[in-house]
């Protein structure tokens, strides 16, 4: 690729748009309004900046002249050759900002001839960093970064190299949402004044250490390796300002016994302004039998929180804890599951009767393990699912989506559209999903250990939750399955 012929003053331009006596400014104020949604702009020929600034003469002098258009840029060191114009590219692109504050996304090679002419660049802008991103995990030697001036940073999410990064960002005033995965104390946050925080392989120790010292956090998502019980501190936490906290557990070795990240970790928190709580249980080849767990009522009992959103991963409960979690919580608006063990014509029937969770609005069940658990709905258990669904259906009031994600019951969508009812339910607004597991709809926030996947959205994904009154709803089964993956 010619980085060159890329550069928005090296564009082709198109014949003058005539009949459009608009000042300058004003085509500025619409170029910006044009930018991708994305949180770092990928340099492209079809959008803008770079697409406005191909048109004609009097719009690339607008788009050269509005620093808006060029202080977001995504910068990848697989492009940079002994041949390529890419950091020539790069360097010219974000000079068109200005002074302005800069949004930069930097993707590291294994090579640090490639990357640290572009990690150089983005550092001697450290002044200018509002938003940043560092995937430095494919570098293999330890990386450091001199004291620095982070006046204007706000967000920043690293990837360390996998030999080390030391870095502190406690030059930082404005900085409130920190991601770090793998989590390392050599990177240093100003801890006190962040608002959101999410890691992933931090040991209990670190992640009480962290919380100590983050009282202020709003949202937080963490992955905790496997611990013993003696490891939990032995005083109580209060977090009184925690409204979204995900929290899942690294895989439990071979042979060892039962993980007790996340439950019992909830036994030392109090969160009395929480609305928001995913627990992601772990993935084992043997299952633990499923055994009542006091920690999750205690700690309900104990925060008197408003809960409005629950997600459920793989919790080694049965059926009737499950329902009693779930009695005392009568806030609950959005519920995720995806269970380990489900009587499914318990569950269905209790939730035939409303004043369970009274004010659900949607119900998302996923059962994507059916060959290693007993979590099928069964030929038997279809009447009552939709049961459940019809009385549960109040036009603006009560349950307004269900989606029932599954691996390999393929008969399962066509025996429910079959029931008397559940088409009723689609005509009349209810939005229905009835088929394949969908993972970018379907896994919890904590399954992926992939760099950046979104952890400050909240901590489950709602079916439809925005979609308007008369918007039509979204019943997908049986054949349009192969159509739509």
């Amino acid at each position: 690729m010619d980085w060159n012929e890329m550069l928005p003053w090296s564009l082709a331009m198109g014949h003058e748009v005539r009949g459009l006596h608009v000042p300058i400014e004003i085509f500025a104020e619409i170029f910006v309004l044009c930018l991708p949604t994305a949180r770092f702009t990928a340099p492209s020929l079809t959008a803008a900046p770079l697409a406005v600034s191909g048109v004609c003469h009097r719009w690339r002098q607008a788009a050269l002249a509005t620093p808006e258009l060029w202080n977001s840029l995504s910068l990848d060191a697989k492009w940079v050759t002994p041949d390529s114009s890419y950091v020539e590219f790069c360097t010219e692109w974000i000079s068109r900002a200005g002074s302005l504050p800069l949004s930069l996304s930097l993707k590291a090679t294994e090579s640090p001839y490639y990357t640290n002419t572009l990690l150089n660049l983005v550092r001697e802008l450290s002044p200018q960093w509002q938003d940043v991103e560092l995937d430095l995990g494919a570098m293999k030697q330890i990386m450091t970064f001199p004291p620095g001036d982070y006046r204007l940073l706000e967000k920043i999410s690293i990837v360390p190299p996998s030999s080390g990064l030391l870095v502190s960002f406690q030059n930082a005033p404005k900085l409130r949402e920190a991601e770090l995965v793998p989590y390392t104390g050599q990177v240093q946050f100003p801890r006190r004044q962040l608002t959101a925080f999410s890691s992933q392989h931090l040991d209990v120790a670190a992640f009480f250490g962290l919380l100590r010292e983050a009282p202020n956090l709003v949202h937080a998502t963490f992955r905790i390796l496997y611990c013993e019980p003696s490891a939990l501190p032995t005083t109580g936490l209060v977090l009184p300002q925690l409204q979204s906290l995900a929290l899942a557990s690294s895989p439990t070795p071979p042979y060892i016994g039962y993980n007790i990240v996340p439950m019992a970790i909830l036994d030392v928190l109090q969160t009395p302004a929480l609305k928001s709580l995913t627990l992601s249980f772990p993935f084992r080849a043997r299952w633990p039998m499923p055994h009542d767990n006091p920690h999750f009522l205690s700690f309900v009992s104990r925060s008197s929180f408003q809960l409005h959103t629950l997600a459920l991963s793989l919790m080694p409960v049965p059926t009737p804890t499950l329902m009693e979690c779930l009695r005392v919580l009568p806030s609950l608006v959005h519920f995720k599951l995806e269970p380990l063990y489900l009587e499914q014509g318990t569950f269905f029937a209790q939730l035939v009767d409303r004043d369970l969770v009274p004010h659900l609005e949607s119900l998302h069940l996923i059962f994507p393990f059916s060959k290693i658990s007993q979590s099928i709905v069964t030929p038997t258990g279809i009447p009552t699912v939709v049961e459940m669904l019809c009385a549960r259906w109040n036009a603006g009031a009560g349950l307004q989506s269900f989606r029932l994600a599954y691996e390999d019951n393929s008969w399962l969508a066509e025996a429910l559209t079959l029931q008397p009812g559940f088409r009723r339910l689609e005509e009349e607004g209810m939005a229905l999903y009835v088929g394949k597991v969908d993972k970018a709809v379907d896994k919890f926030v904590l399954e992926s250990s992939a760099p950046y996947y979104g952890l400050w959205k909240p901590a489950i994904y709602l079916l439809n939750a925005s979609r308007q009154p008369g918007e039509q709803s979204t019943l997908r089964f049986g054949a349009k399955l192969r159509s739509h993956p």
